[in-house]
């Protein structure tokens, strides 16, 4: 089976401004498939958590546009698998999500001070915000559309939700010398990987001893105080 091409620009420009499918059958059978594909990361809500909350308004092309082609440098991916219908389907069922969220989220801390907090615990040696940094990590430009208790819990436990474009691997050579960085690939005689000091490595699996995939962060878990937490989280909500 061929994959679904992706639309033409023409294509795109030539969407109606409003939905044609908002009967009570359109939003269950969008409901469904938001349930299947995005509740994971949006909510089973749309309150957010490793994608942002979807409880603001927007226009219903505007959504299907994002639905459809995704957003470049984040984690939101196209759908180009998913017929037109099946997307107004899921823009119906999102919109239908917006104000449900009851009052709106409260930011405690103070963004200046968390500011001074990621400058001084070195964040910016791994992440980048707005062009400034190290891509080593993931790009924190936009982590301010994410909830505030997602990002608390990243900040304490960052194992807890790893992006597949950062997970750890670590190889050991036929001496006994170890490099752990971030997993690029890997085929059936070498493995690749971006070391700690952000150099891309590429090994010969048969001149290493072991290479283990890892499930944890190479992010450290931050022990500071709740208000330091609570002010880089301020800081980091402004970041849309």
């Amino acid at each position: 089976m061929f994959a679904q091409r992706p639309p033409r620009p023409l294509e795109m420009d030539k969407l109606p401004e409003r939905n044609p499918h908002t009967s009570a059958a359109d939003l269950e059978e969008g409901r469904r498939i938001f349930m299947g594909r995005c509740a994971m990361c949006h909510g089973q809500a749309g309150e957010g958590g490793r994608g942002p909350t979807l409880r603001r308004s927007h226009a219903d092309r505007d959504l299907f546009r994002i639905v459809r082609m995704g957003i470049p440098g984040s984690e939101m991916p196209p759908s180009f698998a998913q017929t037109d219908a099946e997307i107004w389907r899921i823009v119906a069922f999102v919109q239908q999500l917006t104000g449900s969220g009851g009052p709106p989220e409260v930011v405690p801390g103070d963004p200046e001070i968390g500011k001074k907090v990621y400058e001084a615990q070195s964040c910016h040696v791994c992440h980048m915000i707005d062009g400034e940094g190290s891509d080593f990590g993931p790009d924190l430009s936009r982590i301010g559309a994410r909830t505030v208790a997602y990002l608390k819990e990243a900040v304490r436990n960052p194992d807890a939700d790893v992006s597949v474009n950062y997970h750890a691997v670590t190889v050991t050579s036929a001496t006994g010398a170890t490099v752990r960085g971030v997993f690029l690939g890997e085929d059936e005689y070498s493995i690749q990987l971006r070391d700690m000091r952000g150099n891309p490595r590429s090994f010969l699996k048969s001149d290493l001893k072991d290479y283990r995939h890892e499930t944890g962060s190479l992010m450290p878990a931050y022990a500071m105080p709740a208000t330091d937490v609570d002010n880089i989280v301020a800081y980091l909500k402004t970041k849309r």
